[in-house]
């Protein structure tokens, strides 16, 4: 049985960095257009945004890779 560890290089490479633009550009322009409407935008609010999304293309992207091994 391969019992190998898995590192973090692989759980970085799980998680596909290069989508993360697709993730990552939506809340920043969210976050832009908050600025332009309103006038404020909570840095710690665009923050959290900008890290949920990144989070949650990574999950896509480690449910996506972990469906075409099955």
């Amino acid at each position: 049985m391969d019992k190998r560890k898995t590192g973090l290089r692989e759980i970085v490479l799980l998680a596909a960095p290069h989508t993360w633009a697709a993730s990552c550009v939506p809340a920043l322009l969210a976050a832009v257009l908050a600025r332009v409407h309103t006038g404020r935008v909570s840095l710690m609010m665009a923050l959290l945004t900008l890290l949920i999304s990144v989070l949650m293309q990574s999950a896509v992207n480690a449910f996506d890779d972990y469906s075409d091994y099955i």
